[in-house]
């Protein structure tokens, strides 16, 4: 050496560090393998949607609908009466209110 000094930019000394060209041809490629790899972890198989008869026609509905969504979507409209469950048995008062939609 002749006694100047080198600077960072001069191309010889990096003190360690890895070169900002290198650090992008491995990060992007990691990247770009490792993404769909995560999404793909997120992602669950849903329920089927449930067949329902309103008025004699089959409708389906997500797993998670609710009354009150039906009522809504389908334009359903009650009569006066009791409510019965799938299975033809009268449903208590108040006996799970359900949540808020």
């Amino acid at each position: 050496m002749d006694g100047a000094r080198r600077s960072r930019h001069d191309g010889g000394v990096t003190h360690g560090r890895v070169p900002r060209r290198a650090a992008l041809h491995v990060a992007v490629p990691l990247i770009v393998l490792l993404a769909p790899l995560l999404v793909a972890a997120e992602l669950e198989d849903r329920p089927p949607p449930i067949a329902v008869s309103v008025d004699g026609r089959q409708v389906l509905v997500v797993h998670d609908a609710t009354l009150g969504w039906a009522i809504r979507t389908l334009g359903l409209r009650a009569v006066p009466g009791r409510l019965l469950d799938v299975e033809g048995g009268v449903l208590d008062r108040r006996a799970f209110p359900g949540r808020s939609c």
